[in-house]
């Protein structure tokens, strides 16, 4: 346990996933940034357009834990599809 100033600490750690096509993301999660690499073409998040270089971010305040359903939708357009996600996850984490 790691404590600051009589707060008690979360660790975490940060999971990268990289994704060539569209997909659907569930996971617990502190904070999520998605993120559109691609060269040509947008992506949608939850209805959301983001053209290449733009990210989607959920964050979450400490001790928070996301557990909404997001939606990725890669544009026909796009010529090398390459989406980034990055995870907040903390460690220890149970549903009860």
């Amino acid at each position: 346990m790691y404590v600051a100033n009589s707060h008690r600490l979360l660790e975490y750690f940060i999971e990268v996933r990289p994704y060539y096509a569209s997909f659907v993301l569930k996971e617990l999660v502190n904070d999520l940034t998605i993120i559109n690499q691609n060269a040509t073409g947008n992506i949608t998040v939850n209805n959301v357009v983001l053209i290449p270089g733009q990210e989607f971010n959920a964050g979450g305040n400490n001790g928070e834990i996301n557990n909404q359903t997001f939606t990725v939708n890669v544009d026909a357009a796009a010529t090398s599809v390459q989406v980034m996600v990055l995870l907040k996850r903390y460690t220890n984490v149970i549903y009860e």
